[in-house]
């Protein structure tokens, strides 16, 4: 979106800091003297830059990730609320059938956690980064990529937060993708991209479930989220499919070859 061309702009955005969240750009359109302090959704984003003549409003970088402050009680709650068992069913399982692997999950959530917190410049001024958990799903399961997703959220939310929507990233980056993935892997025939094609079809489905997560909320209240669907929907996909997708297949066809060649 276009800069104000007046001086005290240009100094109120040489004075922010540079932030890396959600979206790269957003047109903020409302204007009115009250406009720096009408949205919430910039105020809860911390270094979010806000034209001060309230013509525009930016956001830069780009996370797979839900951050804090863009979802409301309304959707994390029940988040909550079916995380708790789904937690308890795949901890079980866990410890009863995978007990003889856990240096291998340790090692393999250690990867993704590493992963998650090394942003990868990509074009257009943004930054993305891995996953991990799809090759966990299907090297292991949806069940134990789902408690190693939530660990990793966890050591995540206490190092830059995300308490909050803990459980709505869980059941998206550690069990819907994972558990897509690896039923495509084990229904698929065999070919030679195959890991990559089940990882790849994971981060797609899991990106467009963030992306109705938050159109979902961008219409309960917009005071939380304000960024129209028709403008999130397009800036989401569209390096899941170019840059993030690749990336994760390429990950995990490396991790499960690795496997193959220690059996």
């Amino acid at each position: 979106s276009p800069l104000s061309s007046s001086s005290a702009a240009s100094d109120f955005y040489k004075r922010q800091p540079y932030p890396s969240r959600l979206l790269r750009s957003y047109p903020h359109k409302r204007k009115g003297k009250g406009d720096r302090k009408a949205c919430r959704t910039a105020r809860r984003v911390k270094g979010c830059k806000v034209c001060p003549t309230g013509k525009n409003r930016t956001h830069r970088g780009l996370r797979m990730h839900l951050p804090d402050g863009f979802i409301s009680p309304h959707l994390y709650i029940p988040a909550y609320i079916m995380s708790l068992p789904l937690w308890f069913i795949s901890f079980r399982r866990f410890f009863q059938t995978y007990e003889k692997s856990f240096s291998k999950i340790l090692l393999l959530t250690t990867f993704s956690l590493i992963a998650q917190n090394v942003m990868i410049p990509l074009p257009f001024a943004t930054s993305a980064h891995a996953i991990g958990s799809y090759a966990i799903g299907i090297v292991f399961g949806p069940s134990t990529a789902f408690i190693c997703e939530t660990i990793v959220l966890i050591i995540s939310s206490a190092l830059k937060g995300g308490l909050t929507v803990l459980p709505i990233n869980a059941l998206i980056l550690g069990l819907l993708g994972p558990y897509l993935s690896y039923l495509f892997y084990n229904f698929l025939p065999n070919f030679r991209l195959k890991p990559f094609l089940c990882a790849y079809i994971g981060v797609l489905i899991s990106a467009l479930a963030i992306g109705l997560v938050l159109s979902l909320q961008y219409f309960l209240d917009r005071n939380y989220f304000s960024i129209e669907p028709k403008v999130l929907l397009p800036a989401i996909l569209l390096p899941h499919i170019l840059f993030i997708g690749p990336a994760e297949g390429l990950y995990t066809t490396l991790i499960l070859k690795a496997f193959e060649r220690l059996k």
